[in-house]
């Protein structure tokens, strides 16, 4: 139960901070465990990383051999990349990079990772392979070029675009009580705040532009601004929620301007209707 709990809190936070941001601490934070607790089940990250990709694969081989007997092949593939979409959409899917040594390493010798890797990849291919003798797909397509560009869209990071987002302009200005605390009290709050921002926002939230107001007329009222994308209305609430609760209102004057974003010619319709 205790690595099942693990398990599940390593696959949450791969999809949302990706491997880089997934720290052991985290992730022992995530599960309410001591971090020597999570070291006796998993020796390090790579370890966490490979058992957490292996179970994905593991429950992908699953959900393939549910799907009905008499679909055919290139519908069970089209169904498989849309579940996979989908879930990338949540945010559930893991992703790992592909530029960290230590992790390839720990990949390419773990036994039990590369035999559910082959399990997925011969399943797929088997699809591939069926779906072009049914004449769904072209035969001049090597199968493994097919399967390797369902792996490319299952990971494409375009998808994320493809949704709409919530934009948020924050502006604010320090109060007196900020420009009170020392230097040193200032670098460790604000690195407090960043830290937990990025912990309860995750990978989906992007930080567009962050600067100083240089316009004279409101220079007097927010000297600073700050532009995010994110995916949902709720996000942004939950970067106010982070704000609030660690006392941000207490040193600045703040505002913001948020909306969905949409097509110029969407707004300026909507200038025609008013």
């Amino acid at each position: 139960m205790r690595e099942e709990a693990i398990l599940d809190a390593a696959h949450q936070l791969l999809g949302k901070l990706g491997y880089e941001e997934m720290t052991m601490d985290v992730v022992a934070a995530e599960v309410g465990i001591a971090k020597a607790s999570l070291y006796k089940h998993f020796p390090s990250k790579e370890k966490l990383a490979a058992r957490t990709m292996t179970r994905l694969f593991e429950r992908t081989i699953a959900r393939l051999a549910a799907l009905p007997a008499e679909l055919p092949a290139v519908e069970k593939l089209r169904q498989m990349l849309e579940w996979v979409l989908q879930e990338r959409l949540k945010g559930s899917i893991p992703h790992l990079p592909s530029t960290n040594g230590a992790l390839e390493h720990s990949l390419m010798t773990d036994e039990v990772y590369l035999a559910a890797l082959f399990t997925l990849n011969a399943a797929l291919s088997s699809l591939v392979e069926r779906a072009k003798s049914d004449g769904a797909l072209s035969r001049e397509l090597p199968t493994d070029y097919i399967v390797t560009a369902i792996y490319a869209r299952s990971c494409d990071p375009t998808l994320d675009y493809m949704q709409p987002m919530h934009v948020f302009i924050g502006l604010w200005k320090p109060k007196p009580s900020w420009l009170a605390l020392s230097q040193p009290a200032r670098t460790a709050y604000l690195s407090k705040v960043t830290a937990l921002t990025r912990l309860r926002l995750g990978s989906k939230a992007e930080a567009v532009a962050w600067g100083q107001n240089n316009h004279a007329a409101t220079a007097d009222r927010y000297q600073y601004f700050c532009v995010w994308r994110f995916p949902s209305v709720e996000m942004g609430d939950a970067y106010l929620s982070v704000l609030a609760e660690n006392g941000w209102n207490d040193y600045f004057e703040t505002d913001s301007v948020r909306g969905d974003s949409k097509t110029p010619f969407d707004v300026m319709t909507q200038h025609v209707l008013l």
